[in-house]
């Protein structure tokens, strides 16, 4: 059974794959149809796929997935299962605008799959809004493609990169504001080492890079001009231990801290204020059932 992974939005799209792999095995063991996760991230910074929403105040994002299993067998098709999730993300910042805290509502529906004993599909239907009328303005609709390859074991049995790559097609709206609907592509790694303990339990250090393309006019200059090619870059740590002192009627929760540093094209620089480094720190907790 595949665990929801929500590839897109820097930093909880990486956190949140970065959990697949230890989810994947209790999921296994308890052989359940329905699963999912939960948990919020606090960070210093917002930025979606290299473009700033808010700096400023402080910045809540809670979200949730959902899977139900439709298929499990041996064969080529190892799993097959419907996905979907919300995420959000709540400002009190200057974003946080006279309509309230409600800066941005995510929803994704889709069908994950894996192939063989590596390969990993994705297809998914997005949707962004803004409640509270600030930021975003009408909702965006896009068409998600992912694929990943788990890598687990290819070069040591301690180290995988977990690459990912996702394309993402604008179907009604744009993110940039620019004049014509925008085809985006990520690719991503998650190299992870156990670093020690923390009680019991692991701590792991997990340090993702990913990359931020556009295919057409996704990151289209402000003005008009063009589009260009690279959006942004980022590295950073993030290290990640399960919360065995929480209550156990509670469920296993987990939590992170981490630290990124994201390095911005031109078009995003400008629309940064002409800042083309920034760092952000953040940190969270999360659970699955």
């Amino acid at each position: 059974m595949q665990k929801t992974i929500l590839l897109s939005f820097l930093v909880p799209g990486v956190l949140l794959a970065q959990e697949n792999a230890s989810f994947q095995e209790r999921v296994d063991a308890r052989n359940e149809a329905i699963y999912g996760s939960l948990g919020f991230d606090v960070t210093s910074q917002y930025f979606f796929r290299g473009l700033r929403q808010e700096n400023q105040g402080v910045i809540v994002q809670p979200w949730i997935n959902l899977g139900i299993n439709v298929h499990e067998g041996d064969g080529q098709l190892r799993n097959l299962n419907v996905v979907m999730g919300q995420w959000n993300s709540l400002h009190d910042g200057p974003t946080g605008g006279a309509g309230g805290i409600w800066f941005e509502s995510r929803f994704y529906l889709g069908v994950e799959a894996q192939v063989g004993d590596r390969l990993h599909f994705g297809v998914r239907y997005n949707t962004y809004a803004s409640p509270n009328g600030v930021g975003i303005g009408r909702p965006i609709q896009e068409l998600q493609f992912s694929g990943r390859f788990d890598d687990a074991g290819v070069f040591s049995e301690d180290f995988s990169l977990q690459p990912t790559l996702t394309i993402a097609a604008e179907l009604v709206g744009q993110r940039d504001f620019g004049s014509d609907k925008g085809i985006y592509a990520e690719l991503a790694v998650a190299p992870a080492w156990t670093i020690g303990k923390l009680g019991e339990s692991d701590m792991t250090l997990t340090l993702p890079g990913t990359l931020g393309l556009s295919l057409g006019d996704y990151y289209e200059n402000a003005g008009g001009g063009g589009d260009d090619f690279f959006g942004y870059l980022q590295a950073g740590g993030v290290v990640s231990a399960p919360l065995d002192f929480m209550p156990a009627r509670l469920g296993p929760w987990s939590g992170h801290v981490g630290l990124h540093m994201l390095l911005l094209g031109d078009s995003t620089d400008r629309r940064n204020g002409g800042d083309a480094l920034e760092f952000i720190f953040e940190f969270g907790m999360s659970t699955e059932f």
